[in-house]
C-alpha cells in the first residue's frame, strides 16, 4: 500500500510524483502526461482538488481550482506568449 512521498509509473507512459495516503494520489503532486502537459497541485482520494496549475505541452497553461476532478472557481488562462484571460468555472463548466 502506498502511502507518503513517491513516484509511479502508470503502463500508458503517465507518471505520478508526490504525496499518497491509503494508497490513492492524495496531498501535493505533479501528474506528468504523456503528451508532454503536467499537472501540479493539490489531488484528494486520486482527484485533483484545491488549488493547481495545468501546464500544457504548447507552452500555455491553466491556472485555478479544482473540487472533485472538475475545474471550480476563479481561474486564469495564460498563452505561451504571456497573454491570459480571466475565466469562473462551476462543476467543470465555464460560466465565464
Amino acid at each position: 500500500m502506498k502511502d507518503g512521498f513517491g513516484t509511479y509509473y502508470y503502463a500508458n507512459g503517465d507518471r505520478y510524483e508526490g504525496q499518497w495516503r491509503n494508497d490513492r494520489i492524495n496531498g501535493q503532486g505533479v501528474y506528468y502526461y504523456k503528451s508532454g502537459s503536467r499537472y501540479e497541485g493539490n489531488f484528494k482520494a486520486g482527484r485533483r482538488d484545491g488549488k493547481g496549475i495545468f501546464y500544457f505541452s504548447n507552452g500555455d497553461r491553466w491556472e485555478g481550482h479544482y473540487r472533485n476532478g472538475k475545474k471550480d472557481g476563479p481561474a486564469v488562462y495564460i498563452w505561451a506568449d504571456g497573454q491570459s484571460q480571466p475565466e469562473e468555472w462551476r462543476d467543470g463548466k465555464q460560466i465565464r
